[in-house]
């Protein structure tokens, strides 16, 4: 315990003094135990769990780059590690790409690769993902790039397979787009590939390492082509004279690439399915170019006929700019024919293959103005949210797609989360429903599941049990009782909490700039700690709302609260709303927390998703329950319950609040019907 508090002090993250307080907080006989005390300070908001990760393995002094503070590790490839971090003044969170030694050998070297930098770090454009610095920091040189929340296409691919003909010929004509600007400053990529385009939750697609393909091609070449983990990927997508010579390569290279990224796009396969790195690259010199509409019928003659040119042997044949690629990308839309329709499927679980990591877990996209009108020109109807991992052939027919996530800057890298879930809980839309029963006789709600079931398109496949929770206050947990099943079906028609527009009928507690509306959502953005009020009083009640949150999101509904006491309302009634499995403490998404702890609900879709959640509340009674699966039901006044709890707990009327502790999350559709 001792050597974890030295290395969290000498860390600079927390001082001696703080630390040591935390720990004397945790109970008896638990004192000695470092993973408790790392547990709370990653709960605290103190530590990452990255961070406390690092501390333990006494790998401290690596938490600290410059100005920036590490806060977690997003992804590792051919270029280096790339981390999450935080700039100590500006507070801006940005993503960190370590470069290994061994791509700066010598002074010419590090040379090019600031040259490379200097000449992307001009490029503004909103397909680039922006470079903000490059330095060195103990001999070791890093580039600070843009935190982008997102995913590669080649993640999106080997989640949900290959992507509807509009979206693909949008995602390209995006990408043809910052190609277009970046060549129009004399920057070549050439290693455009699906890996190095990022699709960000405003369905925005942003070309990654602009400025570093050609370092790690020569790094790669000097070091032997079957020594490169990336080399075997990038074949596939390089031009004929690039895989003759990478340094004359010039603009009409990244149009060949996009090409075959293209393809890549619309069939889920590369262009040339080969077994070697040589066989790979005789076959873009010599081989035929193969048909889109061999694969997919559907396809128009006029996007194959693009396409076809984007691939040519030689360059010369080729579109010779991207404005070009873009008119003929454009055109060819117009003449799209209903491609069909399909349901994503969910997040796999495997491990990070590529510098994307996002926040992660929704394999669906969200959809441009643009893409949207695309769509609507090619009249089909397709389901974007992640869905059941079943394949099943009777899945019912997609949804109107949701509003796309509204979130802040992020990086490069998009957060691929490695919690691991049931099929379950990956599984289709989920509502949480909390009734918060306050009193004697049996206020009851039916839960609709065949309903909510059709709608979301969940699969028939049977739902594996949830993992379980160590619970660590036993004695607490004997006062959930079984929720009453016994609810009779009734519409809901309360009235308008949030009115979709502004703040109008709520308080900030704490800094008002953590909240703001905006087309019906209303969002906290993350960058610190406090909650928002309504601005009426409530008794017994019954509320609806919907929520959304990121990977390891942390939020909570509070009922019945005083607007007085702290920031993070650690002392009121919370209803907690929470994603991940970090918190292995039973404060999930559905408890009373630290009154009735609960496992993660198998019912909890993936981070990125709309739950619903309903509140009924009267007299001394909560119950709770996870989109149709019961949860909980527990009779505050029976219940054990923490000291800076009790006189909230016993409160007869107070106001509604929502809670941001450090991440972001969203509500909208807020409704209230007092009893």
């Amino acid at each position: 315990m001792k050597q974890f508090v030295d290395n969290v002090s000498q860390s600079g993250l927390m001082g001696a003094e703080e630390v040591n307080s935390f720990c004397d907080s945790l109970p008896e006989g638990r004192r000695d135990s470092v993973q408790d005390l790392a547990k709370l300070l990653v709960r605290e908001r103190k530590l990452t769990k990255y961070q406390a990760q690092i501390i333990y393995q006494g790998k401290h002094q690596g938490l600290k780059f410059g100005e920036y503070t590490i806060l977690d590790k997003l992804g590792e490839g051919g270029m280096g590690v790339v981390l999450r971090a935080r700039h100590g003044r500006m507070e801006r969170e940005v993503a960190i790409k370590v470069l290994p030694a061994k791509s700066l050998t010598n002074e010419e070297a590090v040379n090019r690769f600031y040259k490379e930098v200097r000449a992307a770090a001009r490029l503004i454009h909103p397909n680039i993902v922006t470079a903000f610095d490059a330095s060195e920091n103990a001999g070791t040189h890093y580039l600070v790039l843009e935190f982008v929340d997102g995913k590669d296409l080649s993640q999106i691919l080997s989640e949900s397979g290959r992507l509807p003909v509009a979206q693909a010929v949008e995602c390209t004509i995006q990408a043809a787009r910052g190609l277009e600007y970046a060549h129009s400053k004399g920057l070549i990529h050439r290693d455009i590939k699906p890996a190095n385009l990022l699709l960000d939750k405003d369905g925005t697609v942003k070309i990654l390492d602009l400025g570093l393909a050609r370092l790690e091609q020569e790094n790669a070449s000097r070091d032997g082509l079957t020594k490169s983990g990336q080399i075997m990927g990038t074949v596939d997508y390089m031009s004929p004279e690039q895989a003759r010579d990478t340094k004359n390569a010039d603009a009409r290279a990244d149009i060949y690439s996009l090409g075959c990224t293209l393809y890549r796009l619309l069939t889920g396969m590369p262009l040339y399915d080969r077994d070697t790195i040589m066989n790979k690259m005789m076959s873009h010199a010599s081989d035929p170019i193969p048909s889109l509409r061999v694969v997919r019928s559907e396809i128009p003659e006029r996007l194959d006929a693009v396409f076809q040119k984007m691939v040519a042997k030689r360059a010369d044949d080729r579109q010779q700019t991207m404005t070009e690629v873009i008119a003929d990308l454009k055109s060819a839309l117009a003449s799209t024919s209903p491609p069909e329709r399909r349901v994503a499927s969910s997040n796999s679980d495997s491990e990070l293959t590529n510098f994307l990591v996002g926040m992660n877990s929704n394999s669906g996209v969200a959809t441009t103005p643009a893409m949207q009108r695309a769509r609507q020109a090619v009249e089909e109807t397709i389901d974007l949210r992640a869905n059941s991992e079943s394949t099943n052939a009777n899945l019912p027919p997609p949804v109107p797609i949701a509003p796309p996530m509204s979130v802040r800057p992020a990086t490069v890298v998009a957060k691929r989360t490695t919690t691991q879930r049931t099929s379950a809980q990956r599984g289709g839309n989920h509502k949480l429903l909390i009734a918060f029963a306050l009193g004697g006789g049996g206020l009851c709600l039916a839960l609709l599941l065949g309903l909510v079931k059709m709608m979301v398109g969940a699969s028939s496949d049977p739902e594996p049990e949830a993992p379980t929770i160590a619970q660590t206050s036993p004695e607490i947990d004997e006062q959930t009782t079984p929720f009453n099943n016994a609810i009779a079906t009734q519409a809901f028609n309360g009235r308008e909490l949030f009115n979709g527009r502004d703040l109008s009928g709520w308080q900030a507690v704490g800094d008002s700039d953590l909240w703001v509306a905006n087309e019906g959502i209303l969002s906290a953005t993350g960058r610190g700690t406090g909650w928002l009020s309504s601005n009426e009083e409530f008794s017994d009640f019954e509320l609806h709302l919907e929520f959304r949150l990121p990977p390891e999101g942390n939020s909570g509904v509070f009922l019945r609260v005083p607007r007085s006491g702290g920031l993070s309302g650690s002392e009121f009634i919370e209803v907690q709303i929470y994603d991940g499995v970090l918190l292995n403490n039973g404060n999930h998404t559905g408890s009373l927390f630290n009154i009735s702890k609960l496992g993660p609900a198998k019912s909890q879709r993936p981070a990125g998703e709309w739950n619903s959640m309903e509140i009924v509340a009267q007299q001394s009674r909560i119950t709770v329950a996870l989109n149709g699966e019961p949860l909980q039901d527990v009779d505050l006044s029976k219940a054990v319950i923490p000291a800076p709890m009790a006189n909230n707990a016993a409160r007869s009327i107070g106001f509604i609040g929502l809670q941001c502790l450090g991440t972001t999350v969203e509500f909208k559709n807020i409704r209230i019907r007092p009893l």
